[in-house]
């Protein structure tokens, strides 16, 4: 897997990652949105952690095939 994040942009996804958690965590519990913010959070943190963007990726792949 090759990294396509620098490292600001990881420390800013972890950051974010880490609020969106705790707030999913701690005021919705057993709400829908506390399980899509939970959800966000393991996303950015997961990205953070390994510098790989999978969106990232599809989407510079769309802009490269788009050019041909």
């Amino acid at each position: 897997m090759k990294v396509n994040l620098g490292m600001p942009e990881r420390v800013v996804r972890g950051v974010i990652g880490v609020l969106c958690a705790a707030t999913g965590l701690s005021i919705g519990r057993h709400a829908w949105w506390g399980i899509l913010l939970d959800t966000i959070g393991a996303v950015l943190l997961f990205s953070a952690s390994t510098g790989f963007c999978h969106v990232r990726k599809v989407v510079g792949d769309l802009k490269h095939s788009s050019k041909s």
